[in-house]
């Protein structure tokens, strides 16, 4: 529709906001299961899913990416303060 590569979209995204479109997505998906994880009791593979990722452990390691622990140790650090 407006002539533009996903590639092309990528790199203008990356150069106007200093991160990539992926690792963006990746960030928004991550804080929306972060509010599942403390305001529900749904099982994390659940959460994955509603958030956007078809593999556990796919959304386990990305979640570790950006917060440095698994789903479930953010889910019991939480819920303990």
């Amino acid at each position: 529709m407006f002539f533009i590569t996903p590639n092309y979209l990528s790199t203008i995204f990356n150069e106007k906001n200093g991160i990539s479109l992926k690792d963006y997505i990746n960030k928004l998906r991550i804080e929306n299961a972060k509010k599942y994880l403390v305001e529900t009791d749904m099982k994390i593979s659940d959460i994955s899913k509603i958030v956007g990722y078809n593999q556990l452990s796919y959304f386990g390691s990305i979640f570790k990416k950006f917060e440095g622990c698994t789903p479930n140790e953010y889910r019991i650090k939480l819920r303990n303060k």
